[in-house]
């Protein structure tokens, strides 16, 4: 783990949160070690500070909670009021059904707090209670509140008491800004950072923030939470071109693996989460195309010159049809391949695709005389940048290889992935680190694998920034995982071969 503080750079975070943000940050937090018990305890027990300090003592409260992890913040805040004041919580949509929350309602009952279950006794409840804290739904909420919660929102709505709400207003859907069937709050008490629509919205009343305890870490470090937002629903039923289009170009005479590693890596990324490219194209030189064929029948390889990599009319087309294009893998660097590299680059970028450039190919950026584009990620190792940047970052402690990286992203206005045993992806503004636990990826067409994993979100989600963090985190988790068994004796093959294993928790299948 690191040495060195990050502290400084929480100002490379996000400002504001969408939903799958936020859900992503808390993934990040679960995985460095915080607890939803513990985030629910705290989310709970600061809130009730907060109601505390603008409720008189002895007013009654209602606690509305649903059956999910916000209902669990209810709970906690209840046990927490409970001594103050005259303290209900009514169950609005049944039982609570995740654990944390089950946990905290048992002991909430232990507490001797009254519990209303029926919904004709709660919802006359709430007109007779001072203040009505309203936790039955949290920022994981979309679509339209059932029969029994739009019954309570409405109560709520039309009471004379000074309502609470807990995340967000229930029945808010901020994943498509719908606030109509939602809570009218009084105070809005939102955690960790701001939420776009929450501070837009006239029904969220006065917001403020909660620190709940998660660590500034969640944000700076790449996690399981990135590969979340990285990773794009599968639909049922769809053509394949319409799950992403991948075109790799690559390869020389000398060189055949690379090409063929990154796009086996997309089509793993494809057949394992079912939401990376569906169709993977890889262009080489004839001279290694017969070879590149060979490697696997899932290949679609097409010939784009003859011993070296040439901006055919054919490349032109590809390049149209693709949603990500990766290039660079072994096309060497004599002065034919740069043009053409310089070329392609040039062409891709001037018609806004995304594009990943890779080995060879990042030097034939200072052959590109257009203005680059947010939509390029470079894929340097330390030789790479200082051969692009003319900084030497390989002597540099971490906070000083991120301000390079950082103002460099910035300078030549593209997305960076410096690659390393502490892999460092910014756009000049945001900024993530990737933390590997072993050495067992430093083996050649491991960052060619890399690449393709990237291809294979970035084809389906356009954002290359996310689609680097998600890449570098689950390469590094493959390559910690494939160590324990392992050793150093790794391949690039095994990396691929691991993918499926890894990513299929973050399935997002739609019926």
């Amino acid at each position: 783990m690191m040495h060195e503080s990050l502290k400084e750079f929480v100002g490379s975070t996000k400002s504001y949160l969408n939903r799958e943000e936020s859900m992503a940050v808390e993934m990040n937090a679960y995985a460095l070690g915080i607890t939803r018990s513990q985030l629910m305890e705290s989310a709970g027990a600061l809130s009730a500070e907060f109601i505390r300090a603008r409720t008189q003592k002895g007013k009654s409260i209602l606690v509305a909670c649903g059956p999910g992890n916000n209902g669990g913040d209810g709970f906690v805040l209840a046990r927490h009021l409970s001594c103050d004041y005259d303290v209900l919580v009514f169950l609005v949509a049944g039982e609570p059904s995740k654990p944390e929350a089950l946990s905290n309602f048992r002991l909430l009952e232990k507490s001797g707090i009254n519990v209303v279950r029926e919904s004709k006794e709660g919802l006359a409840l709430i007109k007779r209670s001072d203040a009505v804290v309203d936790a039955i739904f949290g920022i994981g909420f979309h679509g339209s509140p059932d029969i029994r919660s739009r019954a309570a929102i409405s109560q709520i709505n039309n009471s004379q008491a000074t309502i609470f709400s807990i995340d967000i207003p229930s029945g808010m859907d901020i994943s498509s800004n719908d606030d109509r069937h939602s809570v009218k709050a009084d105070y809005t008490l939102t955690f960790h950072k701001k939420k776009i629509f929450i501070n837009e919205s006239r029904n969220s009343g006065k917001v403020s923030i909660i620190n709940i305890g998660i660590p500034d870490y969640a944000e700076l470090l790449t996690g399981p939470g990135d590969v979340y937002l990285a990773t794009a629903e599968r639909r049922v039923g769809v053509e394949k071109r319409e799950n992403g289009r991948a075109l790799i170009i690559g390869g020389s005479s000398g060189y055949h693996g690379a090409p063929s590693l990154a796009s086996g890596a997309a089509l793993n990324v494809i057949s394992a989460l079912r939401v990376g490219s569906g169709y993977v194209i890889v262009e080489v030189p004839d001279s290694i195309l017969n070879l590149v064929r060979a490697v696997s029948p899932n290949l679609i390889a097409r010939s784009c010159g003859s011993e070296r990599i040439s901006f055919t009319e054919e490349i032109k087309s590809e390049i149209r049809k693709a949603d990500v294009i990766a290039l660079g893998m072994g096309i060497g660097r004599d002065d034919d391949s740069m043009l053409n590299a310089s070329m392609i680059i040039q062409y891709a970028s001037s018609l806004g695709k995304n594009l990943i450039v890779d080995a060879d190919a990042i030097h034939a950026l200072k052959h590109v005389r257009a203005k680059l584009t947010k939509s390029i990620l470079i894929t340097p190792h330390h030789r790479e940048f200082l051969a692009l940047t003319g900084k030497d970052t390989s002597k540099m402690g971490l906070k000083e290889r991120i301000k390079v990286v950082m103002a460099e992203a910035e300078r030549l206005n593209i997305n960076i992935l410096l690659k390393g045993h502490e892999t460092i992806i910014s756009n000049g503004k945001l900024l993530k680190v990737n933390i590997s636990e072993s050495s067992a990826l430093a083996t050649m067409g491991t960052g060619d694998v890399l690449s393709g994993i990237i291809s294979g979100y970035l084809s389906k989600r356009d954002d290359p920034f996310n689609a680097a963090a998600a890449g570098a985190y689950l390469h590094s988790r493959i390559g910690d995982t494939l160590a324990a068994s392992k050793g150093t004796h790794i391949i690039a093959m095994d990396v691929v071969e691991s993918i499926p294993k890894v990513i299929r928790d973050f399935d997002k299948n739609v019926e």
